[in-house]
């Protein structure tokens, strides 16, 4: 089946850095693998963050509140943060 030709967004991306655990770049890692096998296009580690961070913004603003920051709060509570509390 022919696919059709990617044109390629007007949107400037910027590039940014984040730390994460060896065991979430494995799931990391795995998430792209499967989106290639499930494509049959390489997908990068950066294509699933887009990809998860669009998801995110599909969702209503009290998804976040009950979905998200629950779990953000458990990263912090882990005593892996930067920067300090507002």
């Amino acid at each position: 089946m022919a696919r059709a030709k990617l044109k390629r967004k007007k949107e400037p991306l910027l590039i940014r850095s984040f730390t994460i655990t060896a065991a979430m770049d494995k799931t990391l890692q795995g998430l792209s693998q499967d989106a290639s096998d499930f494509t049959g296009w390489s997908i990068s580690t950066s294509a699933v963050v887009r990809a998860l961070v669009r998801y995110v913004e599909r969702q209503p603003s009290l998804w976040a509140r009950e979905q998200l920051f629950p779990l953000i709060e458990n990263e912090l509570s882990s005593g892996v943060k930067w920067g300090g509390k507002k």
